[in-house]
């Protein structure tokens, strides 16, 4: 914001901003990493990653956001799936859950190689055979009790992945300088519902809460090797056990992936440090992520949200 901002325009600004977020006292519909939309059949009801429920699904589905710092813009897209036949639960989790705290993956191409390196991130349940399937016309975000997002439906082949999703830059909504999205995201807790379709109905599900990463070091003009020491500043929600920072760099026929719990320092462990020897990697990044499980009947709603700086 310019340093130079009348008083009376800063004052309109941040009153404008309280009629949109309420009462900051107001603990209603306050974030919390408690959250729990349900205790019976019928309902969604949060469960952790490490659930041992014998349920089995036939439906499966994902809303996302993701913040960019960098471009000072959200992002939400959301898809439903149905199985062919009934799968069991922990399929669902382990094919979704957050990885091991303090793990890396580090890969380095052979010589003559020019193959990509590249990190899983395709679903896979073995034999499972599984389409994407509609869950009404739209998924509306609120936050507050008032319309944050709203994600259209822009595909009906059952192939995509990807079937709802919000425009690219739509968001944060910004008055006068201010990211009004931003400050929503920061006080409030977001709801997600979808009137159902192929795949049940959801209303007022609450999205995980995440911080932006903030004083990451080294910074990405930096090289990493076995040896460096990664810094941020810990998030508000640390204490989640589905929350995770996630650290990465690549270049040069090296790459590597880290998992860490969010307490502000990781180095990097001993097994992955004798794999990588004296190389070292340039452009380290990190973005922080949460994914929190629903389950309803034989349905899983996994949202998540994510933050790159």
């Amino acid at each position: 914001m310019d340093s130079t901002i009348s008083k009376s325009k800063l004052f309109c600004l941040l009153w404008l901003t309280h009629l949109l977020i309420g009462c900051a006292t107001d603990n209603t519909d306050a974030v919390s990493v408690t959250a729990n939309d349900g205790s019976a059949d019928g309902q969604w009801v949060r469960i952790p990653s490490d659930s041992e429920q014998a349920a089995e699904i036939k439906y499966f589905g994902f809303v996302d956001i993701t913040l960019d710092e960098e471009a000072d813009s959200q992002f939400f897209e959301a898809g439903f799936a149905r199985f062919d036949r009934t799968i069991p639960l922990s399929e669902i989790l382990s094919n979704f859950k957050q990885p091991a705290i303090d793990s890396c993956d580090f890969r380095q191409q052979e010589p003559g190689d020019s193959t990509a390196l590249e990190f899983r991130d395709e679903l896979d349940f073995r034999e499972y055979s599984y389409e994407f399937v509609g869950a009404g016309d739209s998924v509306k975000v609120v936050s507050g009790g008032r319309s944050y997002a709203n994600l259209t439906r822009t595909s009906t082949n059952p192939a995509d992945a990807v079937q709802y999703e919000t425009d690219v830059g739509s968001l944060p909504v910004t008055i006068g300088g201010l990211k009004l999205g931003n400050l929503l995201l920061k006080t409030r807790a977001l709801r997600v519902s979808a009137p159902g379709d192929v795949f049940p109905a959801f209303s007022g599900v609450v999205m995980p809460p995440i911080d932006e990463v903030k004083q990451f070091k080294p910074n990405r003009s930096k090289r990493i090797s076995a040896d460096t020491q990664f810094r941020w500043r810990q998030g508000r929600y640390s204490s989640d056990p589905e929350v995770r920072v996630q650290i990465e760099a690549g270049g040069g026929g090296k790459a590597i992936f880290c998992a860490a719990a969010d307490d502000g320092r990781f180095t990097i462990p001993e097994a992955t440090k004798a794999l990588m020897q004296d190389v070292s990697i340039p452009g380290p990044s990190a973005y922080r992520d949460a994914v929190w499980f629903y389950l309803r009947k034989d349905a899983v709603l996994i949202l998540t949200q994510s933050s790159y700086y």
